[in-house]
C-alpha cells in the first residue's frame, strides 16, 4: 500500500511511501490507494485532508510570494528592455508597437501595488514580438 505523511499542523504533503519499498513508514500518514497516489503525483496536489482528498495549496510565507513576485516581474523587465532600452530596435518598431511596450512596462512596474499583490496578479498582456510567454492564464518565465 501507499502512504502519505502529513504535517498535522497545516495538513501540507511531506512525503510518498510504498510498504513494498520502505521499512518505516513516518506518522502521521494516511493509507492511500495507487490511483489516489498517480493523482496526486501527475496534478502536483501537496495537501491531504483525513478523509482522503488531496488539494493544491501554496504554503509559501508571504515574504517568499512577494519575493517570487518581484523576482518574476523583475525578470519581465529584463526581457522587455532588451528591446526598450536598444535604439535599434526600438526604432524598428511602429507606434503602436511602442506604445504596447510603454503599457506593458507601466503595468509591470505597478504590479506591487495591485491590491491582491501577491496573491492574485494581473500580470498584463506582454506584445507578441517580445517573446513573454504564458502559461496557465500567467506570464511564464
Amino acid at each position: 500500500m501507499k502512504f502519505a505523511h502529513y504535517d498535522p499542523l497545516n495538513m501540507q504533503l511531506l512525503g510518498w511511501y510504498d510498504d513494498e519499498i520502505h521499512q518505516n513508514i513516518p506518522t502521521p500518514a494516511i493509507e492511500v490507494t495507487s490511483e489516489i497516489y498517480e493523482n496526486s503525483i501527475n496534478n502536483n496536489l501537496n495537501k491531504v485532508s483525513l478523509t482522503g482528498f488531496f488539494s493544491k495549496e501554496d504554503f509559501r510565507t508571504l515574504d517568499v510570494k512577494i519575493s517570487d513576485a518581484r523576482k518574476r516581474r523583475d525578470d519581465h523587465l529584463k526581457q522587455l528592455d532588451v528591446v526598450v532600452s536598444n535604439p535599434l530596435r526600438w526604432a524598428d518598431l511602429s507606434d503602436d508597437e511602442k506604445n504596447q511596450c510603454i503599457l506593458y512596462r507601466k503595468k509591470l512596474l505597478e504590479i506591487p501595488q495591485q491590491p491582491n499583490f501577491p496573491e492574485n496578479i494581473d500580470w498584463g498582456n506582454p506584445p507578441s514580438f517580445t517573446g513573454i510567454k504564458y502559461r496557465n492564464n500567467q506570464v511564464d518565465d
